[in-house]
């Protein structure tokens, strides 16, 4: 499946991008940033994503120190949610987010060992692996993370596996032969001038 991927600062643009490719896909993904887990913000008021109610479903990626506060509350909108296994309360997100009945993940960065995923909470149901450093869109994957998703992907074979980060038209076909599940695109899809005709593009080689 693909998945396209919003970043933005500003909620019209989180609207904009959403309306050009809403009922095309089955989720699209509103990646939220701090600040402070990773350089970059955006807009992070969640209860204001949340009730956008696209047709498509909405999922959440949290670049957060605390991604537990993130989940107080159940936002019907909103079916996926994943925060990073680096950040602090990570613990208590996939607590509360498994309590509120979300589709749980957790998000890896490149650098970090598979054997922190096994240390959390039960519950999760997808991995997102960054195949770049997070925070910023339109940087170049890096190929050290695929060995890595390989062997997950063998070792825990009832968790989906999603990848996220510098996938284009070129190195899809590249990263589908790892066996993912999902793949996240962001910039390939809204920085094109068919967003929508570049969605079935990618769709076409999923």
């Amino acid at each position: 499946m693909i998945i396209p991927a919003i970043l933005e600062k500003k909620p019209e643009e989180i609207r904009r991008k959403i309306s050009l490719v809403d009922g095309q896909c089955e989720y699209i993904q509103i990646d939220i940033a701090d600040g402070k887990f990773v350089s970059e913000s955006s807009y992070a008021n969640i209860e204001d994503i949340a009730s956008l109610e696209p047709i498509s479903k909405l999922e959440i990626h949290l670049m957060t120190d605390h991604p537990e506060i993130y989940v107080e509350e159940r936002y019907q909108s909103i079916f996926k949610i994943s925060a990073h296994i680096e950040a602090k309360g990570i613990e208590d997100f996939v607590r509360k987010a498994v309590e509120k009945r979300y589709t749980v993940g957790v998000s890896v960065k490149p650098e970090t060992p598979l054997e922190d995923i096994d240390r959390l909470p039960g519950g999760i149901s997808f991995v997102q692996f960054l195949t770049v450093r997070p925070g910023k869109q339109g940087t170049e994957i890096i190929h050290d993370v695929f060995p890595k998703i390989s062997s997950f992907k063998e070792t825990h074979p009832g968790i989906r596996v999603q990848v996220d980060g510098g996938i284009n038209e070129q190195n899809l076909s590249e990263v589908l032969k790892l066996g993912v599940d999902d793949v996240v695109i962001g910039s390939q899809i809204f920085d094109s001038e068919n967003p929508a005709g570049m969605l079935a593009k990618l769709k076409e080689i999923n």
